[in-house]
């Protein structure tokens, strides 16, 4: 795997299964020290975003060719796992597929998308999730229930941040114009080329990681 980094954002999950790469990793650890030599341990907060953002920010200048983000298990999130007979079932031949596809493509293949016109694919990426359910609650969007109950009693001023939708956010931060469909990585898992990672200054970055740098819904 030349010029590949592999960026593991590890909270407590055991991580054996990487030893076949693991000089290509970095292990990002919000949980229990592992005393590894490519660990860095992080504060607990943001999530598997945090620690891609930090990887980022802190390697602009100098990113391999291509970076796979993944967490510290994916055995449970890889696409149709469950069915014995899919090829990908198999962590690292699914790494290997995603640095495929990123070196052939800039990115790896996206495994979900909403269309909100159609109201088509997976309604957990529809526009509106995160609406204030105590006024607006989309009852479509109740998974996702938990994640806004836990802001409750979190001091939103003191970051300037008030609940908002999905779609709001994207046009704040990302683009003004919200793609129709969208296209999401499933699970945070995938592989991007160095120019792609590029294509947005360091500033961006630097910028999205306070979005996350004091999440509340860490890893546990």
């Amino acid at each position: 795997m030349e010029n590949v980094k592999i960026v593991v954002a590890r909270c407590n999950e055991d991580i054996t299964w990487l030893n076949p790469i693991m000089e290509n990793c970095i292990i990002f650890n919000k949980g229990k020290k592992l005393k590894i030599k490519n660990e860095i341990q992080l504060p607990n907060v943001g999530r598997e975003s945090h620690t891609y953002l930090h990887y980022i920010i802190n390697n602009y200048e100098t990113l391999p060719e291509i970076v796979v983000f993944v967490q510290g298990r994916i055995s449970d999130h890889i696409p149709n796992h469950q069915h014995k007979q899919d090829p990908n079932a198999d962590p690292m031949a699914y790494i290997k597929k995603l640095i495929g596809d990123a070196k052939q493509n800039g990115k790896s293949k996206v495994n979900g998308m909403y269309n909100y016109k159609t109201r088509q694919g997976n309604p957990a990426y529809a526009p509106e999730w995160n609406k204030d359910y105590r006024q607006n609650y989309n009852k479509r969007m109740k998974p996702y229930y938990k994640w806004y109950h836990e802001m409750e009693g979190f001091d939103c001023k003191k970051y300037n941040m008030e609940p908002i939708t999905f779609i709001n956010w994207f046009k704040k931060n990302i683009d003004a114009n919200y793609p129709n469909p969208i296209m999401v990585y499933g699970a945070a898992l995938f592989a991007i080329r160095r120019d792609y990672i590029l294509k947005r200054p360091k500033e961006d970055y630097e910028r999205l990681i306070k979005e996350v740098d004091y999440d509340i819904t860490a890893c546990s």
